[in-house]
């Protein structure tokens, strides 16, 4: 059997230290929601207000029915529906990366990438509010980070937030027992479900032997 450091951490990669370490405490990177959980690729990497512009009007607008090309839930967002159009702007983003392009007959539309934001990345837990589920792909560095250290959350903090006390012991490596607590029923959780179960099997014996 393989007993796995607990406090071993997954590091964030370095092409991303850049992008992690700005992301506030409590705050999921994700460019095309924009409820208070959220930040956005535009409030901590710096661009030109025309590029922040273009940037911040197709993600809010390429799930819009009216706005996108294609005939789904999100797409690209036509050229032509952009107000104030820069059109340096939106090549300089293409270039970078931050957008992606497509052309349909003469119609050209544009979308943010995974790059800008498109999907959750790098949820940065709080120390002052309840964690987000732990599910066994979080102990990756891109899905959720520690809440102030660059890094991802280690093996025993994932076991802590799923209530496992610290003398419990996982075996295998370490994917295996990031698997495990993923998996795991929260035991504080099952306790609860059996006591409430047997409170209910309680009350019935007494009804019944009355």
């Amino acid at each position: 059997m393989q007993k796995t450091d607990w406090h071993v951490a997954k590091p964030v990669r370095a092409q991303d230290l850049s992008l992690a370490s700005k992301i506030p405490e409590g705050k999921i990177f994700r460019s095309n929601r924009f409820g208070k959980r959220y930040v956005q690729i535009w409030k901590i990497q710096e661009f030109t207000p025309p590029e922040q512009r273009m940037l911040e009007f197709i993600a809010r607008h390429q799930t819009k029915k009216g706005y996108i090309i294609e005939d789904k839930e999100e797409g690209h967002v036509m050229k032509r529906m952009i107000p104030d159009r820069n059109d340096n702007a939106l090549a300089s983003l293409v270039q970078g990366g931050w957008l992606s392009s497509i052309e349909i007959g003469e119609t050209v539309g544009y979308k943010i990438t995974t790059k800008a934001g498109l999907r959750p990345r790098f949820m940065r837990l709080s120390r002052d509010s309840i964690s987000h589920t732990i599910l066994t792909v979080d102990f990756n560095a891109r899905e959720k980070l520690h809440p102030t250290a660059n890094r991802g959350i280690s093996l025993r903090e994932g076991a802590r937030l799923q209530s496992f006390p610290d003398d419990f012991t996982f075996v295998g490596s370490f994917d295996e027992v990031a698997a495990q607590i993923g998996n795991a029923v929260p035991p504080l959780l099952a306790f609860r479900l059996a006591s409430h179960l047997a409170e209910i099997l309680r009350v019935n014996l007494v009804a019944l032997n009355k």
